[in-house]
Formats: C-alpha cells, sequence, structure tokens
C-alpha cells in the first residue's frame, strides 16, 4: 500500500485538506413536513416527517392508500352494489355469514348449537353457533370442572391425601394407592409371547417385558410379510463359500454366517479389481504419460531420473526464495535507517524518562524513527513534511 501523497506533491505546493464548494441542495436542509406543514431539519436522507406524531399519522394514510383503496363492487351473495376495499365479498354481516354458511356446507352437514339450539354450519369440532354462544359454552364446561384448572381438589380414595383430579374418574392420588385398593385387586395374567404370568399394570398391557413385546412385534412382521409371499420352503443347501450344508431361512439366503458373506464379499471385490485395467498417470516433472506397476501404486513420477530432477527444481526454489528474502529484509532496513533522525528531546509516552534523561544529560543523541512514505498505514506528520521539504 502507498501513501497517497508523493514527495512530488509537496514540492509543488499542493495544499491538504482543501474543501469544495457544493452547489448541489444537501440531504439535511430545512424541509417542509407532509402531515402538517411545518418546517424542521431532517435526521435522515429519507425523513419525510416532523415527528413522532406526525410520522404514526403518515403511516397510517400510507397503509389505508396501500389496502383500503375503495371501489364499488357487487356482493357475491345477494349482488347489491356497495362501496368496499379489494379484500371485502359480502356487503354486510349477515351476507357474510350465509356465504360462509354456504361454503362449509359443502362439506359438512349441518348441525344444533349447544347452548341455543340454532342449526348451524361448521367444521367438525364446532359446538355453537356464534361468539357469545362460545362464551356461554365454556362457562358451563368451568362450572362442570371439565377444565383442568376448574376442578376442585378431592381426597384419595385409599389414603386419603387431597389431590388435584386430572380427570373426573381420578380416584387415586398415585400408582402405589391404585395398586394397594382394596376395591380392586391387581390382575395376575399370562404373558400372550412367553407364557409366564405377571402382574398387570395397564388396562391394555398384554406382555410381562419389553423383550416380549419387540419378539411379538417381529413375529408379526414375519407373519404379515408370509401372508404376501407366502411361507417359505426351508431347504437343506450348500454354502457357497465354505461349502458346508445348513438350512436356509429364505430362498436368497446363500451363505451359512456371516463371515462367509464377508469372504465372498472380499473375493467378488478382488476379482473386479484383478480385471480392471490400470488407468496411466503423468509425471510431476515432465508431463508426460507413463504406466505404473500396480493398479494401487502411488507412483508420481516415470524414472529414478525425472524424481532427482523434480527435487533439484523444488530445492532451487527454495534457495531463491530465501535469497530473495534476505534482500529484501536488508533494502527495508535501510530504509528505515534513511528515515530516521538523531534527536536530544525524550519521547513524551515513553516508560523511561528518567534513564533517557540521564543519558542525554551526558551529551549523546537518541535516534528517532519517522514514519515513512511508502511504509504500510504510514501517516505525515510535522517533522516528516519539514524532512521532505528539506529534501526536495
Amino acid at each position: 500500500m502507498k501513501h497517497p501523497y508523493t514527495p512530488a506533491d509537496f514540492g509543488n505546493g499542493m495544499k491538504i485538506g482543501r474543501r469544495r464548494r457544493v452547489t448541489e441542495k444537501r440531504w439535511n436542509a430545512p424541509r417542509v413536513c407532509v402531515v402538517c406543514d411545518l418546517m424542521y431539519i431532517p435526521l435522515v436522507a429519507r425523513q419525510k416527517t416532523c415527528g413522532e406524531i406526525c410520522s404514526r399519522e403518515y403511516k397510517l394514510e400510507q397503509e389505508k392508500l396501500k389496502y383500503r383503496s375503495v371501489n364499488p363492487k357487487p356482493c357475491i351473495v345477494c349482488k347489491e352494489i356497495f362501496q368496499a376495499d379489494r379484500r371485502a365479498k359480502t356487503c354486510s354481516e349477515e351476507c357474510s355469514r350465509k356465504w360462509r354458511n354456504r361454503r362449509i356446507g359443502r362439506k359438512y352437514p349441518p348441525k344444533n348449537c349447544v347452548v341455543c339450539g340454532t342449526e348451524f354450519y361448521g367444521s367438525p369440532r364446532a359446538i355453537s353457533c356464534s361468539a357469545e354462544c362460545s362464551y356461554q359454552s365454556k362457562l358451563e364446561r368451568a362450572r362442570l370442572g371439565l377444565y383442568l384448572k376448574d376442578r376442585p381438589p378431592k381426597p384419595c380414595e385409599t389414603c386419603g391425601t387431597i389431590f388435584k383430579p386430572k380427570t373426573l374418574s381420578h380416584r387415586f392420588c398415585g400408582r402405589k394407592c391404585w395398586e394397594s385398593n382394596p376395591r380392586k385387586p391387581p390382575q395376575i395374567v399370562a404373558c400372550l409371547h412367553c407364557g409366564s404370568d405377571y402382574t398387570k399394570l395397564k388396562s391394555h398391557q398384554k406382555y410381562c417385558s419389553a423383550d416380549c413385546f419387540e419378539e411379538a412385534r417381529k413375529e408379526r412382521a414375519q407373519w404379515n410379510n408370509w401372508k404376501v409371499r407366502g411361507v417359505p420352503e426351508k431347504k437343506v443347501v450348500k454354502c457357497k463359500s465354505c461349502n458346508f450344508h445348513f438350512e436356509q431361512k429364505h430362498s436368497r439366503h446363500v451363505y451359512c454366517s456371516a463371515s462367509c458373506n464377508s469372504d465372498a464379499q472380499r473375493e467378488r471385490g478382488r476379482l473386479a479389481t484383478q480385471n480392471s485395467p490400470i488407468r496411466p498417470k503423468t509425471c510431476l516433472h515432465c508431463k508426460g504419460e507413463f504406466k505404473p506397476k500396480t493398479r494401487k501404486s502411488m507412483a508420481k513420477f516415470c524414472s529414478h531420473k525425472c524424481r532427482g530432477g523434480y527435487q533439484v527444481a523444488k530445492r532451487q526454489e527454495k534457495i531463491d526464495e530465501l535469497q530473495k528474502e534476505q534482500k529484501n529484509q536488508v533494502e527495508l532496513q535501510k530504509k528505515w535507517d534513511d528515515a530516521s533522525i538523531q534527536v536530544r528531546d525524550c519521547p513524551v509516552d515513553t516508560a523511561y524518562a528518567k534513564e533517557i534523561w540521564a543519558y542525554l544529560k551526558k551529551g549523546k543523541t537518541i535516534t528517532k524513527y519517522l514514519h515513512p512514505i511508502w511504509a504500510v498505514g504510514s501517516t505525515i506528520n510535522e517533522e516528516e513534511e519539514e524532512l521532505i521539504e528539506l529534501e526536495i
């Protein structure tokens, strides 16, 4: 990076920092507010209002112009002409309800409101015809305790502890109280998979453990597969790898074990590699093509001569780089030495002011390095300007 100013510029009398006259209008010039017509000085270039209140009113007007462009249009229910924006389709609330019921009625049958009994169209989960009936329905459900937050606490039928039920039929505070309840003794049933007896903890439990559940699931999946493909016929065949006779589990079962399957797969890969041709490579030194001795060869050169020549060339490149770097260091040190001056003043920002003043009192001088114009990130100070003028 070079300094933007050269010594020739300083010698010709160029002045730095001269400001040009700007004839065009600046962005921070006083302007008129688009809402209240008052003069104000803007803070940013795109400001159109004088303050926050006018800005809010201006945004509301722009939103109305954007989304509420009122035009005459016919109602899609009664075909009456009315003034509305582009999103409105019906002229009144009654027409809107008719249109909504007409659209939903095509998909779901009508039903009666649980509060007022009025027939209405709605989704499968809707139970009320309007917002008022929905509010009354929610009040009635809260009074009956159908919501968890509205259910009153009740005592446990076993230990008498007060607890908050999660459902209306919740009678016990925990699993231990439910199992020790004398009215409902624990059930001992047989596992559907292994046939062993176990204590039933849930009403839908059918297996004694997770292992039995997983085994039963696999058997069901296998049985469903056999329903589609038929029950396989188990044959005694010879293993294609070790010639051992074994019983097949399915028609594609041709190896007796996983190790035989791995050996056969390895042999297939070896044969495929053996039959493939040896691909030629490019020499890194002479750029000529050569054919390696094996398929997995990592050779990069066609001969020993090319390998030696490539290593010598690389070694010479490193030597040239080191010599060039040393030469640059010498030139840089010379430039810094040329850009230094001898002074008898102590630097202001030094931490060893006492020692430097003692050294200067002996009649000696210290070297001060200036910022030369060729250094990266350099800035010119007053001493450098005087030095440059003297040199010129």
